[in-house]
């Protein structure tokens, strides 16, 4: 869904929108593996790094991001 180089928002898991006053984020790496979320899943799914806030997150799920 994301290329390397897009520019992300987080989104709130209660209704999917635009999560107020968090900044956008950029995509570093795509790859398949599992969200760092604390769920058991049986299968990978499309993971992406992202620089956000200065900071490097890893393992972010895409159900978690929207394009900004």
């Amino acid at each position: 869904m994301f290329s390397v180089g897009d520019i992300v928002v987080l989104v709130s898991s209660i209704d999917g929108n635009h999560i107020d006053g968090s900044p956008p984020a950029l995509i570093l790496r795509k790859y398949s593996g599992y969200p760092k979320d604390f769920i058991n899943r049986d299968k990978p799914e499309t993971v992406y790094d992202i620089l956000f806030d200065g900071d490097i997150e890893s393992s972010v799920s895409e159900c978690w991001l929207k394009k900004f």
